[in-house]
């Protein structure tokens, strides 16, 4: 009996959790879910679960599970829930709000944005799970399941890009405002704009003029820090500033920013010189150093004070002239573009369409992405699977459909005759009756004729796809009159059987 009291009372406890959670947050209970997730798009590999929970629950239990993929730590509850979900197997309401609450209180709520009642209520929470006391220590950790934090690679022998357009940023302790050539994502958000600090560090949100400290920093968030330290960019005359260049073309652009600094508050030539490089469709950005006398600097990036990685901070001889960190995340889905239909081409005809499509997303750093076919690829008429991959195994796939030429007889709606120029196939529907063959086509330019005469039958199509007209006939049996169809105007056909 004290068993089920517990867990009546946990239940109930959860309850008032979310609950409270939402209700003092001042958001439904989507909103409040997607605090936690970077996408609601499901995963490729996973199947529909059989279930009623709701988007909300749906999209954040998939971004979880794409976390679990990547290494994300969860306890074995936790997991066994997840993967019965990516499985398609039913699961309940109260399952799917364990794991979801869970990384509400782990990563979004205590200690950052929770009133004094959240945390209360989180920390009773807290100790159900538990099944004990409240824990001493932080309750916030690197383990965190939705932080999709960063990793570093070192290289040497690097070269800064010189930026060639002057950011306005000349002064001390200020921010300057950029907009970016693109969008940029930096963890679970997308950027179209930045702010550049002079004291070294590049804001996605905040306008923080301050310096010194060691990485997480409290009131940064969003933020790469390249060479945080106290600098001045003020001699314009020196050529002291930051600067912004682009290097390659769409979509697989490099946006350079470039500080020339001095430490505070000296003029002269600058002789602090190094720079962020962003990358178009990519998490990854590197932070590459030219001339530099100290690394006495912090260097790293942070989403917020739970979510951070730190190169170094105050440490000798970290720093050199031509290195180059490169930061990035793991990859964690591929997302495919909505599956397309479109019309074969009809001057000159032909059988398919050239079709192109928008590349796939990435969550996290994924590298090149390739699919087969082609964006730009003839696809023939009917429904095509194009599959889509990443060196790293992670893969998706959608449709292209491409609909066959039709006349449909402008006075009885039911004669219609669909066929493909390329083959010569064709099928007549007269009044509800189907008749397929294939015949010999013959294309010049926008103009097709399909002629087939056997025993049985007798068929002509003709098809001007410069004035999306045409007329068709059937004799079943030869003499013996099935179909005549006149079509004016092609554009409102819809071809249907019935």
């Amino acid at each position: 009996m004290a068993s089920k009291k517990r867990i009546k009372q946990a239940f109930n406890l959860l309850i008032l959790v979310i609950f409270a959670y939402l209700l003092l947050a001042g958001t439904r209970s989507g909103q409040a879910v997607n605090s936690v997730i970077t996408s609601t798009d499901q995963l490729p590999s996973q199947k529909s679960p059989n279930s009623n929970l709701g988007a909300d629950r749906e999209a954040a239990l998939n971004q979880l599970y794409a976390q679990l993929r990547s290494g994300a730590v969860f306890t074995a509850e936790e997991t066994d829930i997840l993967t019965r979900f990516a499985n398609g197997k039913a699961i309940s309401e109260i399952e799917a709000d364990i794991v979801i609450s869970r990384v509400l209180y782990l990563c979004n709520t205590l200690g950052r944005t929770a009133s004094p009642e959240q945390t209360e209520l989180l920390l009773r929470y807290k100790e159900f799970i538990a099944g004990g006391a409240k824990p001493n220590g932080p309750l916030v950790g690197p383990t965190c399941a939705s932080c999709g934090n960063y990793t570093f690679t070192q290289a040497s022998g690097a070269a800064i890009v010189p930026g060639t357009s002057d950011s306005g940023n000349h002064c001390d302790d200020c921010t300057t405002p950029i907009t970016l050539p693109f969008p940029y994502m930096l963890y679970d958000q997308t950027f179209t704009a930045a702010r550049v600090s002079s004291n070294g560090n590049l804001q996605f949100t905040g306008n923080h003029g301050d310096f010194g400290g060691c990485i997480p920093m409290s009131g940064y968030r969003y933020t790469i820090f390249a060479f945080h330290s106290d600098l001045y960019t003020g001699d314009t005359g020196s050529g002291q500033g930051v600067f912004t260049s682009v290097s390659g073309t769409a979509p697989h652009r490099i946006f350079n920013i470039e500080w020339r600094t001095r430490f505070c508050c000296a003029s002269g030539v600058p002789n602090q010189n190094f720079e962020i490089r962003l990358y178009e469709g990519q998490q990854r950005f590197d932070i590459i150093y030219g001339q530099i006398t100290s690394s006495f600097v912090s260097v790293g990036v942070q989403r917020d004070t739970n979510c951070f990685t730190q190169y170094e901070c105050n440490s000798a001889n970290t720093l050199s002239p031509g290195l180059q960190l490169t930061f990035s995340t793991a990859c964690m889905a591929v997302n495919c573009p909505a599956d397309i239909t479109v019309g074969a081409f009809r001057c000159p005809a032909s059988g398919g369409s050239v079709v192109s499509f928008a590349s796939p997303t990435s969550i996290g750093d994924c590298g090149a992405v390739t699919c087969s076919p082609a964006s730009g690829s003839f696809f023939p008429i009917g429904t095509t699977t194009v599959a889509c991959s990443t060196a790293g195994g992670f893969s998706c796939s959608f449709k292209v459909t491409v609909t066959g030429n039709c006349l449909q007889d402008d006075s009885d709606p039911s004669k219609s005759v669909a066929f493909d120029p390329q083959t010569g196939s064709y099928t007549f529907c007269c009044g509800g009756v189907t008749f397929s063959g294939t015949g010999t086509a013959i294309v010049k330019g926008c103009v097709v004729t399909i002629q087939h005469a056997t025993t049985d039958r007798r068929v002509l199509i003709t098809f001007d796809g410069s004035t999306n007209a045409g007329t068709a006939s059937l004799q079943f049996p030869p003499g013996t009159m099935r179909c005549v169809i006149t079509d004016r105007n092609t554009a409102d056909d819809h071809c249907d059987c019935h």
